[in-house]
């Protein structure tokens, strides 16, 4: 499979309000590949109304993926896997360099992968306090109920709970 192509379109004006690129190479992609974290209330840029996009999740009430939580992700871990078996083929065909530069390149991808985990941990932790944020505001997390979401009751006056 090669990369797919989002295009988001305003509900009301019909015009473009994103396009993007989501990986999903070697298998068929989920719609959860598709996701963002952050609050699905779209302001189109070109007419101005307010619109849910499906593709903007908040992290508070989803949870992270298992591709969020990875130390190493599965793309990573492809292409080390592709530089392992190009490096024993070259050890085979006796190119003793190149093999040693495929099992480099192999190691640092992982390797890398693995030191920016820290990272992207805490860019998750704080989305989803901005999440936990965003949802305490009784409005919001009312909006988001209206539009389909299943809010936690802990957002929620008892009113709307039940």
């Amino acid at each position: 499979m090669a990369m797919k192509t989002l295009v988001k379109n305003c509900p009301f004006c019909k015009k473009v309000v994103e396009q993007r690129a989501y990986a999903s190479w070697g298998r068929q992609p989920s719609e959860q590949d598709k996701w963002l974290f952050g609050t699905p209330l779209r302001l189109c840029p070109h007419c101005g109304k307010l619109f849910i996009d499906k593709d903007i999740q908040e992290l508070a009430i989803t949870g992270p993926r298992r591709q969020d939580t990875a130390i190493v992700g599965q793309a990573s871990l492809r292409l080390a896997l592709m530089g392992v078996v190009l490096g024993a083929l070259l050890l085979i065909g006796r190119l003793n360099v190149l093999a040693y530069i495929a099992f480099g390149v192999a190691l640092v991808t992982v390797g890398a992968d693995a030191a920016l985990y820290p990272t992207r941990q805490k860019k998750l932790e704080a989305e989803r306090l901005a999440s936990e944020k965003r949802l305490s505001d009784p409005g919001y997390a009312r909006a988001l109920k209206n539009a389909g979401y299943d809010i936690p009751e802990r957002y929620l006056t008892k009113e709307e709970a039940t």
